[in-house]
């Protein structure tokens, strides 16, 4: 009767009510129809103290199969929205699934609970800034999902920044010129750079740094200057030119493309972090492209665009990320992930026993340390109510030849077999 399930969602199950009810078992039993239909009804006491966590609380949950580490996200997102409206709402709330199948199977579950205005979204989805047209060999997309390569791109981006490529720079004011000698302007590039602002930042406080120096010198020969005329300094074409040239503005494709296409370039960023046969791989095969308006883009090569882009200036973020899935995640994914909870704070949900990617993680001390997370608490789930006894009695029996840190789980079902056949 739904009538007896009625508060399961919302009751702190610990307080005395059995940990495998009656009510429970007929429900997991019970044959599915639809989509992950009523997954409220088998919320468990250790998995309702996850859905509760402080908003402020990243989680990484563990979870063996048929645990319902999918349903503590969704309902964790359901509760973090019902508890934390506007706070949430004016962040916004994404939830990340692996691909648009996953997606559209869990569509249906928080307008069930109520909820709406959550996107639903693929990692592929939140960076595509070009159409994918290329295909990776797997040396090349291993590469481009390593960590190392982050390191590689903000060399070359940052190999842009050059203290001594304007000479002195001549400010208008009126009749007059204040002088900003070329020493002056080489010290200001050079404290900003290493104060390692995102790259956007620091042009404006390049800029900001030089208007600074002329005002400065302004006020002892004429007093105070109104806010106009530090407008007017800002705006005038030298010192925009000299900005240009210490500092200079560019796109993320403006990085990327010279770097997969030109072996000088990519060997001057890469050196001492990728050998010469990693530089090889790496690289694009076939002719360069002209310009980057030409070049074409592979699913990882957008990986690359969007880590420069965060370098460039921070992406708008979220107040708290969903992750399904998170096994599966690469470096450079994790920090795609990062850059959009900068402020927020995550769940994630995987099975490392899982992992299907080349780059699946081994540990979720090392996935968390990617996104930012480091000291996040990981919660096992080890009780299945969809997986059969038998089945899981398997899954066990195979942990040991895995290489990760999973504990063995149970099931609450009964009612499954297993045939064991010897292969020919």
């Amino acid at each position: 009767d739904a009538a007896d399930l009625t508060g399961l969602e919302d009751e702190r199950l610990g307080r005395g009510e059995s940990r495998a009810s009656a009510i429970v078992a007929r429900e997991i039993e019970r044959p599915r129809v639809g989509p992950m239909r009523d997954i409220a009804a088998t919320i468990q006491p250790e998995q309702d103290d996850l859905v509760r966590a402080a908003l402020g609380t990243t989680v990484c949950v563990q979870g063996a199969p048929g645990t319902g580490k999918t349903a503590v996200g969704l309902h964790r997102a359901a509760y973090l929205l019902y508890t934390h409206p506007q706070r949430i709402k004016r962040g916004g709330l994404l939830i990340l699934g692996p691909n648009p199948t996953f997606l559209s199977y869990i569509a249906e579950v928080l307008p069930a609970l109520g909820e709406s205005g959550v996107r639903q979204s693929t990692l592929d989805r939140e960076i595509a800034r070009h159409p994918v047209t290329r295909t990776d060999d797997a040396p090349a997309d291993a590469l481009k999902h390593d960590a190392r390569t982050a390191e590689v791109l903000r060399r070359a981006l940052y190999a842009r920044v050059d203290p001594g490529a304007a000479g002195d720079l001549a400010v208008p004011d009126g009749s007059y010129r204040w002088r900003v000698p070329a020493e002056a302007l080489a010290r200001i590039v050079a404290e900003v750079r290493e104060e390692e602002p995102p790259y956007g930042v620091g042009r404006e406080r390049v800029r900001a740094r030089i208007v600074r120096y002329v005002q400065e010198r302004a006020e002892r020969r004429a007093g105070p200057q109104s806010n106009a005329w530090l407008r007017r300094v800002e705006r005038c074409r030298p010192v925009g030119a000299a900005l240009d040239a210490v500092w200079p503005r560019v796109r993320p494709e403006e990085v990327v493309a010279p770097l997969l296409g030109d072996p000088g370039e990519l060997a001057r960023a890469a050196e001492g972090v990728l050998d010469d046969d990693e530089q090889q791989a790496l690289r694009w095969t076939g002719r360069a492209p002209r310009s980057w308006r030409s070049a074409r883009w592979s699913a990882a090569d957008l990986l690359l665009l969007d880590e420069v882009a965060g370098l460039l200036g921070h992406p708008e973020g979220y107040g708290h990320i969903v992750v399904d899935e998170a096994q599966d995640l690469s470096p450079m994914e994790c920090r795609a992930i990062a850059r959009r909870s900068a402020f927020g704070s995550l769940t994630v949900l995987g099975d490392l026993a899982q992992g299907t990617t080349p780059w699946a993680a081994r540990s979720w001390r090392t996935v968390l340390a990617h996104l930012g997370r480091p000291d996040a608490a990981v919660v096992p789930l080890t009780t299945g109510f969809r997986v059969p006894q038998e089945v899981v009695g398997l899954a066990n029996r195979l942990l040991a030849r895995l290489g990760v840190d999973v504990p063995p789980a149970r099931s609450l079902r009964g009612d499954g077999e297993l045939t064991l056949r010897a292969c020919a």
